[in-house]
């Protein structure tokens, strides 16, 4: 996993949570992948919630919009659509819309983008910012309507496999195995 120096990414403007995020959901399965989407978009929603309320427009934007194309990313996931650019995000969010039979979801999406804009135009007040955050909001409950069905988490199918693991051992007949060498299986 290849993740470039800190200040270099700070000097293109982005934001290193997401630039590791995105190296680590590359080594996922797909199950994995689309529960950490899922994850990673309550927390850049809490995250962009709170610099915005301490008057970071720019940065609590940017996690906002970050949420909403990490939402995104979750649905492409769970239905096996490609989504690793901006423009296969956007074909994502036209095939979620076509799927819902709901055109407001590209006109939200559309809405929304003005974040991440900001993030590199400082354009935007706070009553913008505002009014972006809901429809950021709305666009959130709308894309739950195709949001994948919860699966269990990353933790949990550690332990089923772990588990099962122990049972294999034992059903084989190679006897108690030490929690090292059972977990080297």
């Amino acid at each position: 996993m290849d993740i470039p120096d800190l200040e270099i990414l700070r000097a293109r403007g982005l934001d290193p949570l997401a630039v590791l995020h995105d190296a680590v959901a590359q080594g996922l399965d797909p199950p994995e992948r689309v529960e950490l989407y899922l994850r990673a978009s309550e927390y850049f929603w809490e995250e962009g919630l709170r610099l915005i309320d301490a008057g970071d427009l720019r940065q609590g934007g940017e996690k906002i919009w970050n949420s909403v194309v990490q939402l995104v990313k979750a649905v492409a996931e769970a239905r096996r659509w490609p989504h690793d650019t901006h423009r296969l995000v956007w074909a994502a969010v036209r095939r979620i819309s076509q799927e819902l039979g709901d055109r407001e979801v590209v006109k939200l999406f559309a809405q929304v983008e003005q974040l991440h804009v900001n993030f590199y135009e400082g354009h935007l007040e706070r009553w913008d910012v505002d009014v972006f955050v809901e429809a950021a909001k709305t666009l959130r409950e709308k894309l739950g309507a195709a949001r994948p069905p919860a699966t269990p988490s990353i933790n949990l199918l550690y332990q089923l496999s772990y588990s099962w693991g122990m049972a294999t051992c034992i059903s084989k007949g190679w006897g108690p195995l030490s929690t090292a060498s059972a977990a080297a299986l």
